[in-house]
């Protein structure tokens, strides 16, 4: 399993500081990006800003926004190698799947709420998904149980699709992450909190390609 260092920031200074916890283990970052629209809480995550910090690394960008075909284009110009967004923002979201977007692939975000039945023709579009392990919004809370069975139904429903967990992943909840099947896991607070980000990182070796 992948497993995925993120960065929740309210601020330029909090962003370039989470940066750089984790730049030296030299792994795909995840953004989160809220707009305070489509979820309560909202984030700095301008892209050409982003790109700049993070020059050097590759990164994908979860948006928790209203109206994720607005922004869409500006994140894949800025360089980011994958962009999730959640269906239920767009009253047409197989169209935003359909359009060609150069060098960076569209994959779905599935919330709590959203049951994976209801989204086979989606995910036929799409070679990835995050299932979220958490109601998004707020990172620290603690992974919902019913994730691990929404992972080995998707799994099933689309051998195809790669799923990451997103939200309640740390050093306690990842083994069952792994069994359950993911392959990828977001790790947010629990590793860009840490006392010493080396070492947590050392302790997911077992979990982690």
């Amino acid at each position: 399993m992948r497993i995925i260092p993120a960065i929740l920031a309210h601020s330029l200074d909090e962003f370039t500081m989470k940066v750089e916890r984790i730049r030296p283990l030299g792994q795909l970052v995840h953004i989160d990006v809220m707009d305070g629209k489509f979820v309560d809480n909202t984030t700095w995550a301008r892209p050409q800003e982003v790109r700049e910090i993070l020059k050097g690394l590759e990164f994908e960008v979860h948006l928790m926004v209203a109206e994720p075909r607005k922004v869409i284009p500006l994140w894949c110009e800025s360089g980011a190698s994958r962009l999730f967004f959640h269906p239920e923002a767009d009253a047409r979201p197989q169209e935003i799947l359909d359009l060609p977007h150069d060098r960076c692939h569209i994959g779905l975000a599935i919330s709590p709420n959203v049951p994976a039945e209801s989204l086979p023709a989606l995910l036929a579009k799409t070679h990835d998904c995050i299932v979220m392990g958490v109601q998004q919004g707020w990172s620290g809370q603690q992974l919902i149980p019913e994730t691990l069975g929404k992972i080995r139904l998707i799994k099933a429903m689309n051998h195809r699709v790669k799923v990451t967990v997103d939200g309640g992943v740390n050093l306690k909840t990842v083994a069952a992450v792994d069994k359950a099947g993911a392959d990828a896991a977001v790790m947010g607070s629990a590793l860009t909190d840490a006392d010493d980000v080396r070492a947590v990182w050392d302790s997911l070796a077992p979990f982690r390609n």
